[in-house]
C-alpha cells in the first residue's frame, strides 16, 4: 500500500495537493507514541468529545512494539524514494513570487517543502540505519540547514529542523539487519559534514552585525538557534551521546571550540537568564525610610470605616465554599454625612453662578434679545 502511494505521489508532474496528503499519510504511519495505562484503568464516564484523557493517547508496551516495527517498515518503504524527496527540497512544485512585509520571497518555501522537513524529522526519529545511511549519502540535513537560513522568518520549518536536530542528539546508536552496531551516523555527520557548531557561531554573529545597524531587526529564527544551541549544551552535560559529543567537540579547531566556550559561557547564558520564568510571587518592594514614614503618617481611619463590616467577618474557616461569597453580598456601603453637606454646596452654587429663565429683571425683558445683545 506505501509503495503504490509513493508511486502515486511521484508520478507525472509534481502536484503539491497530491505531494502534501501523500506526505501527510506517511507522517501518521510515522508516528509512535509512548507507552502508559490502558482505556480500562480510566473511568468511562470521563471520555466524551470535549475531554480527552491520557489513556485515550497512550498504549501498552506490547502496542508500541507492534507500532515501532510498523514505523519501521514504513521507513524502509520510503527509503527507495528518499532520493525523489531530497529532489523536492531543491526543485519544489513552482510558485510565485510572494511579496511580505520583510520583501519578496522567490521563490516561497512552500508547503510542500515544510512537509518533506516534517518527514525528514520523523524518519529521524525513527532511528533506522540504512534509512539514516541515505540520508547522509543525500546530504539532506545539509539542505534543511540551508532552508533554515534561508527563511530567516518561517518559524515553520524553524520548529521542524530544530525539532530534528534535537532527535539526532538524543539518539540511541543504530543496528544493521544483522543486528551489529553501526554507531552514530547522523549526528557525526551534522558535526562533520554541515559544520554544526561553525553555522551556529556565524549565524550568531550576522545576527548581531544585524542588530547593530540602524533600523535593524533580530532575525526571525534566533529563538530556535537558541534552542538548538541549549540541546547541544544539555546533551554534552547529561544526554545519553554526551561522550560522542564531547569528542566531536574536542574536534574542532582551536579556534573555534575556543569560540563555542565563548559563546556558550557569554550571549547563550545571557540570553537565557533573561528567558528564564521566575515564578509568580508577590511583589517585594523595598521602601525607603522617607517612603516609610509618608505610609505610617497617611490616615488609615477615614478609609476602613466607609465599610459597615468588621474584620473578623472574613476570619472564618473555609469549609464552606459559599461562605466568602454570600458574605460579600451582604457587605453594606455607608454614605459620610459629610458627603450630604458637599451636595448641598455644591447646588447652592450652581444656582447662585446661573440664573434662572423665571429670575428677569423686568416682564417686558426679552430673555433672547439680551442673549443676542451679549453675542
Amino acid at each position: 500500500m506505501i509503495i503504490e502511494l509513493l508511486n502515486h505521489m511521484f508520478n507525472g508532474e509534481n502536484c503539491e495537493s497530491s505531494l502534501v496528503s501523500g506526505i501527510m499519510v506517511l507522517l501518521t504511519l510515522l508516528e509512535l507514541k509512548k507507552p502508559g495505562p490502558t482505556l480500562q484503568q480510566q473511568p468511562i464516564e470521563q471520555s466524551s468529545m470535549y475531554f480527552r484523557s491520557e489513556a485515550q493517547d497512550t498504549m501498552s508496551p506490547q502496542d508500541e512494539e507492534r507500532l515501532k516495527q510498523g514505523v519501521i517498515r514504513t521507513a524502509l518503504a520510503v527509503r527507495p524514494k528518499m532520493k525523489d524527496f531530497h529532489q523536492l527540497l531543491i526543485e519544489p512544485p513552482k510558485k510565485i513570487p510572494i511579496c511580505t512585509t520583510v520583501g519578496t520571497l522567490d521563490p516561497p518555501l512552500g508547503s510542500t517543502r515544510i512537509h518533506v522537513v516534517r518527514l525528514v524529522s520523523a524518519l529521524a526519529s525513527a532511528n533506522v540505519h540504512s534509512l539514516n545511511v541515505e540520508l547522509v549519502k543525500l546530504g539532506t540535513l545539509d539542505l534543511i540547514l540551508d532552508l533554515f537560513f534561508q527563511y530567516s522568518w518561517n518559524n515553520f520549518v524553524h520548529t521542524q529542523v530544530e525539532q530534528c536536530i534535537g532527535t539526532i542528539l538524543s539518539n540511541a546508536p543504530t543496528e544493521d539487519e544483522d543486528g551489529q552496531s553501526k554507531g552514530l551516523l547522523l549526528l557525526e555527520y551534522l558535526f562533520t559534514k554541515c559544520n554544526f557548531i561553525q553555522r551556529i557561531l556565524n549565524a550568531w554573529e550576522d545576527n548581531e552585525k544585524e542588530e547593530s545597524k540602524p533600523g535593524g531587526h533580530r532575525r526571525g529564527y534566533m529563538g530556535h538557534l537558541t534552542q538548538i544551541a541549549n540541546h547541544v549544551v544539555v546533551n554534552v552535560e547529561n544526554g545519553p551521546n554526551a561522550a560522542a559529543i564531547g569528542e566531536k567537540l574536542k574536534e574542532l579547531s582551536d579556534d573555534v571550540r575556543a569560540k563555542w566556550e565563548a559563546f556558550v559561557g557569554g550571549p547563550l547564558a545571557e540570553i537565557n537568564k533573561k528567558n528564564l520564568l521566575l515564578p509568580v510571587g508577590p511583589p517585594n518592594f523595598q521602601l525607603s525610610s522617607e517612603d516609610d514614614s509618608e505610609v505610617n503618617s497617611y490616615p488609615h481611619e477615614g478609609s476602613h470605616q466607609q465599610f459597615a463590616y468588621n474584620d473578623n467577618q472574613f476570619s472564618e474557616q473555609e469549609e464552606n465554599i459559599n461562605g466568602p461569597l454570600e458574605r460579600l453580598t451582604n457587605v453594606s456601603f455607608s454614605i459620610a454625612a459629610e458627603e450630604d453637606a458637599r451636595r448641598e454646596f455644591f447646588e447652592r452654587a450652581c444656582n447662585e453662578r446661573i440664573r434662572p429663565l423665571d429670575d428677569a429683571d423686568s416682564d417686558d425683558e426679552d430673555i433672547w434679545e439680551i442673549g443676542r445683545a451679549h453675542v
